[in-house]
């Protein structure tokens, strides 16, 4: 059994197994999931017009998936005008920003068709539904209101969480949106986690009316609009729980686990170092040696190669 699947097995993480909350989940489960999935909870939200329904569903994934009809709120009002764009991945509880969009091509993506009210649920009462009272990976993409969800979630909860990945705005695509700024002034306060990640993400600042005068083809359009510059548009971030922020022996364990899923080798190993009592040497020795073999392992990685070549490339 590899260090993984020992530390999800290990007594603290079956009576209390991982929480993984996805919101906006349409472009399909988090990929990074894939490797503690079977032993961990995932709560997705699914925006639906039928009344508000908590499902748990068969999975070959996860140990046990949910899946509640409604939309994610920071308010605890039972309905909330939700805004139906011409592309559902634009839809949104806020009005889009005409404005900011008038210089794009996928400004049409963000016409409002339809108003309609749907059932909206905090965080808290989802949790609370479900008789959980934690909660370790928060993953969301709620266009633009991502920074006030995590904010409406309650102090007992915000001790527990690991991570937290948001994809904020840049240019302010709605109006009153979460924009990047925000998440980075939040969380350097709060100063309890690092950032793992931030991918900047946009595309070419060109109106659709221009791209009709260039070509009406479409895969011409398409291929334009990946030929010019692309601008910075949205982020895709992510926070780590800094180990020293970590306290009780489960939640320095999913610590370890979301590191090394995520890469952080050189996080994990500090992770062993610092750990308190309470932990089995032959564990503890154990996932320090794996933590130390991956960083080990990078030497051979295409990513250090190619590293390498370019320092000597630049060097002479």
């Amino acid at each position: 059994m590899n260090v993984i699947d020992q530390i999800l097995n290990h007594p603290l993480l079956i009576e209390k197994p991982i929480v993984l909350i996805d919101i906006g989940a349409s472009g399909g489960t988090n990929k990074v999931w894939k490797r503690i999935a079977s032993k961990s909870i995932c709560i997705a939200f699914d925006a639906d017009t039928r009344e508000l329904k908590f499902e748990e569903k068969e999975s070959s994934f996860f140990k046990k998936l949910y899946i509640i009809n409604a939309i994610v709120s920071d308010s605890e009002a039972d309905t909330n005008t939700f805004n139906l764009t011409k592309s559902p991945f634009c839809s949104s509880l806020l009005m889009p920003n005409y404005l900011e969009l008038d210089d794009y091509f996928y400004r049409d993506s963000f016409t409002v068709e339809k108003q309609i009210e749907l059932k909206t649920i905090t965080i808290n009462q989802a949790l609370k539904n479900l008789n959980i009272d934690y909660l370790d990976w928060f993953k969301t993409d709620s266009q633009g209101t991502d920074l006030r969800i995590y904010n409406s979630i309650s102090e007992a909860i915000h001790s527990k969480i690991t991570v937290a990945e948001f994809e904020p705005g840049i240019i302010n695509a709605y109006k009153n949106e979460d924009m990047l700024f925000d998440v980075i002034r939040t969380f350097k306060e709060n100063n309890q986690f690092y950032c793992e990640s931030c991918v900047i993400k946009g595309s070419a600042r060109i109106k659709k009316d221009i791209l009709d005068e260039v070509t009406k083809s479409n895969f011409f359009q398409k291929v334009l609009k990946h030929s010019l510059p692309q601008d910075a548009g949205w982020a895709e971030i992510r926070y780590l729980r800094k180990y020293q922020n970590v306290s009780g022996l489960r939640n320095v364990l999913v610590n370890y686990v979301f590191s090394i899923v995520l890469g952080q080798y050189g996080n994990a190993l500090s992770i062993c170092r610092n750990m308190g009592d309470g932990i089995e040497n032959s564990l503890k020795n154990k996932m320090e040696k794996f933590a130390l073999s991956q960083i080990k392992k990078s030497v051979y990685s295409k990513e250090f190669l190619r590293v390498v070549i370019n320092k000597l490339f630049n060097r002479f």
